[in-house]
């Protein structure tokens, strides 16, 4: 990574929709300190993971895919760049989440919660990248946050056993959690991965 590609990458994403998006996940996560001892620490994390994981989204917007053919980068090295940017704008508002959401007592281990959170986070940037690559849009944010929104909705509706947000922390239902948030920040990262291959070496 070039310091010159760095900064043509926050030019290209760091605008209101990922500022926006993580300032008012930082402004949640402050807001209801007074409730987090009230046992809504979690859901608050839950929250605060989705308006991330929607900010993250916006690193998939791809304004130089029209002339992608005349770049000398390789596209892995565009959205790479364009994700560690993201990273370093939605990683403070996450820690700072779990951070108080710790403090406060959370009823989830503080192990567990990082994967959760970096789980649910990982759907947004794999919607997003995953759009850019296989249904051709060039700016897949908006699309990748309905998703992310429809995901994280779904989350609530899933039977005990197959929950990501509410699980109980202790025995073969906590560990079959852990399980499944791995699972799902792994499967989010692969999807980036795949939607990263040049699509000429595709085929």
């Amino acid at each position: 990574m070039t310091g010159s590609l760095l900064a043509a990458s926050w030019r290209a994403v760091g605008g209101p929709p990922l500022l926006v998006l993580a300032g008012v996940a930082a402004v949640l996560t402050l807001a209801t300190m007074p409730l987090l001892d009230d046992g809504f620490a979690d859901r608050v994390r839950i929250g605060v993971a989705m308006l991330l994981a929607c900010a993250w989204a916006t690193t998939a917007e791809d304004p130089a895919s029209e002339v992608a053919a005349a770049s000398p980068l390789a596209p892995w090295r565009r959205c790479a760049a364009r994700l560690l940017v993201g990273i370093c704008v939605v990683l403070p508002v996450a820690v700072l989440a779990l951070a108080l959401g710790e403090i406060r007592v959370s009823q989830t281990p503080l192990s567990g919660a990082v994967l959760q959170v970096i789980g649910v986070m990982a759907i947004g940037p794999a919607l997003g990248f995953g759009m850019w690559a296989w249904a051709g849009l060039s700016h897949p944010a908006y699309a990748a946050t309905v998703g992310v929104l429809s995901c994280t909705m779904a989350m609530w509706f899933l039977p005990a056993t197959w929950s990501v947000v509410q699980v109980q922390t202790w025995g073969p239902p906590w560990e079959a959690a852990v399980l499944r948030w791995t699972a799902l920040a792994v499967f989010g990262l692969a999807v980036m991965a795949t939607a990263w291959r040049d699509p000429l070496a595709r085929r």
